[in-house]
C-alpha cells in the first residue's frame, strides 16, 4: 500500500505517466518512478519512492519453516499435464 499519497482526478491519460516497478531490479529514478516491495516480510507491499526493493536471493522465502523443499522443480524441459484440478 502506498502511504501518504495525495490522489487527484486525471481527465486525460496523457496528463500522467507513472511507471511502478514490481520486481527486483527496479530502481526509482532509473527505470521507474516508484517500486512496490514484493519480498515477504514486514515491508511486503510497501511503496518505495527512493532507491530499490530488497534484492532477489533466487530462493523462496520460508513458509511454516519450509523453504526450497516445498517447491517441485522440473528435471528437464517439457509440457506439464495436470492429472488433477487445483484443490483436489
Amino acid at each position: 500500500m502506498f502511504e501518504d499519497v495525495t490522489a487527484f482526478l486525471v481527465k486525460q491519460i496523457a496528463e500522467v505517466l507513472t511507471l511502478i516497478g514490481i520486481e527486483p531490479g527496479s530502481l526509482v529514478g532509473s527505470n521507474c518512478h516508484s517500486v512496490v516491495e514484493t519480498r515477504h516480510g514486514l515491508s511486503l507491499g510497501r511503496g518505495i519512492w527512493e532507491g530499490e526493493p530488497e534484492p532477489d536471493t533466487g530462493l523462496p522465502d520460508p513458509v511454516l519453516h519450509y523453504g526450497e523443499e516445498h517447491f517441485l522443480r522440473a528435471p528437464s524441459e517439457g509440457v506439464l499435464t495436470a492429472r488433477s484440478k487445483n484443490g483436489d
